[in-house]
């Protein structure tokens, strides 16, 4: 099974109330060249123009157009004529994600596809807090949608556990070859249970691939996301894993003191109201 890794550092290491990971701009442009280098990640998720410095996307997009994953928001609220950075990196896969309580969320995803050409990963927003059952079914309707490449299973809500992930590949057809997963910490380590959980059941399954997306040191909104070294330990390469320790332990002196280490208290604000409580089509 081939374990594919998305770097979500300049995506979902940014998306946080408060200060940035990074210091500056040349901080970001050096991790990129680490990153690159270490050759840990297969993909670089980018979020742009609302959190990504624009010297950093015109480096990114010179030297790494082919690596280039854009994080375009919700489905729903795509506007084309809001994204005229996207003609600088044709060879991108377009990320959005699929809120369950949006009823244009299927149609959203099509319609990006229509208006670019691009192909489109699209994330199924807070499964954990479905019934595994209909995440399945939700998973398979939204592999249907044209122009979707691929489906990622997410958590961002930090609710999902091992005896959910059990149940939902058992309800997977076997047709299914491939998937991705986007698991948060919660502040409890469990991305990384669930992670291996994932890894288990998907080799059981013989699925051809599988997805993970991940951060540098697990930094992202709601209390941490999949760390790059926690995913490239569930690669059947040594190496990758080495390489991912590594890279995490150069890109220490880019970062600012305060996420240095693990255990973050962040949380997602797109998805939480003034409350604390997570939105209702988030549900």
């Amino acid at each position: 099974m081939k374990v594919n890794i998305v770097d979500s550092t300049f995506r979902e290491g940014l998306q946080r109330p408060g200060g940035e990971p990074f210091e500056n701009s040349d901080a970001m442009i050096s991790y990129t060249d680490l990153a690159g280098s270490a050759a840990v990640a297969d993909r670089f998720e980018v979020y742009m123009p609302e959190r990504l410095k624009a010297d950093v996307w015109a480096y990114i997009a010179e030297r790494y157009p082919h690596l280039m994953q854009v994080y375009v928001g919700p489905s729903h609220t795509f506007d084309l004529a809001e994204r005229p950075e996207l003609a600088d990196v044709p060879q991108a896969i377009l990320s959005t994600t699929l809120i369950k309580g949006e009823p244009q969320a299927l149609s959203g995803a099509r319609k990006i596809f229509e208006l670019t050409g691009m192909p489109i990963r699209a994330g199924m927003e807070c499964s954990g807090n479905q019934d595994p059952a209909e995440a399945v079914g939700r998973f398979l309707e939204a592999s249907e949608v044209d122009g979707v490449a691929e489906v990622v299973i997410g958590d961002s809500s930090g609710r999902m556990t091992t005896r959910w992930i059990d149940t939902f590949f058992d309800e997977l057809p076997q047709s299914v070859q491939s998937l991705g997963f986007h698991l948060h910490e919660n502040g409890s380590g469990s991305a990384s249970e669930n992670a291996k959980r994932v890894s288990e059941n998907a080799r059981a399954s013989a699925l051809d691939e599988l997805t993970f997306d991940a951060t540098l040191l697990g930094v992202g909104d709601r209390m941490g996301i999949l760390a790059l070294s926690a995913a490239a330990a569930l690669d059947s390469n040594p190496e990758r894993a080495e390489s991912a320790r590594a890279l995490e332990a150069n890109a220490q002196r880019l970062i600012t003191t305060a996420y240095q280490g693990h255990g973050f208290l962040d949380q997602a604000a797109s998805h939480f109201n003034d409350s604390g409580r997570l939105r209702e089509e988030y549900h």
